[in-house]
């Protein structure tokens, strides 16, 4: 289980994040909203070792992980999947697959079967460089190589962004797949909002670097989310 408590994060003299709590369970998905500039990404960043919160606790599987740098946040089982994709463009669909397993396990340092159920377009395509990919085909390889690293808690930020309709559906239906083995918590940013609102387990609304709503999908309307996201 992740839990984030009293959050705090700052760029120089600039703090953009406001004592933010947020949890995300195995077998669910908590997505992150909001419109843009509020503070999605730094959040996320934070969980992930990108950017080291000023203050607060970031707690994987009851450990406080807050000070922690990426390469031992993914060793523990966090996988980032960022906004951009990050993909290697010179390197050739199996080579970024292989890039996570610098993360994963020792003895499970190899592209497991399932990556390509679920992603049958990238078995086509594992000679190929990531820069000749579209962009979705990037989005799917981009979590792909996340999923290598064997992880317990999958961190998207923005999947759908500029995406083809088709490659969206495809990734809902991956991350639902995902929530049901019920051995990954899944924190979902995202700016489509039918996308979030259609999956989502637990909502956190942010708004200026602070929460304006906070609940689960039985707490909270989806109505209520829609009304703050798009004000």
């Amino acid at each position: 289980m992740l839990q984030v408590r009293d959050l705090n994060v700052s760029y120089g003299a600039s703090q953009v994040l406001y004592e933010v709590d947020l949890q995300a369970d195995l077998g669910e998905i908590s997505c992150v909203l909001g419109r843009n500039g509020v503070g999605k990404t730094s959040l996320v960043r934070a969980i992930a070792g990108r950017h080291i919160a000023t203050s607060g606790k970031v707690f994987w599987d009851g450990e406080d992980i807050r000070d922690r740098d990426p390469a031992s946040r993914a060793k523990l089982g966090v996988a980032y999947v960022p906004q951009g994709r990050e993909i290697f463009a010179r390197l050739t669909v199996q080579e970024n697959l292989e890039l996570g397993f610098a993360a994963a396990p020792m003895g499970q340092r190899f592209i497991p079967k399932e990556i390509f159920e679920l992603f049958p377009v990238l078995e086509q395509m594992l000679g190929r460089r990531g820069g000749d990919l579209s962009g979705g085909q990037q989005q799917q390889l981009a979590i792909a190589r996340a999923l290598v690293t064997r992880p317990r808690l999958l961190i998207l930020d923005e999947p759908t962004e500029g995406i083809q309709p088709s490659i969206i559906k495809d990734i809902g239906r991956v991350l639902s797949l995902l929530r049901e083995r019920n051995d990954m918590a899944i924190v979902l940013v995202e700016q489509y909002l039918d996308f979030a609102l259609g999956l989502g387990d637990r909502f956190c609304v942010l708004d200026r670097g602070q929460i304006k709503l906070s609940g689960t999908v039985d707490e909270i309307s989806s109505e209520t989310v829609r009304d703050l996201v798009t004000v």
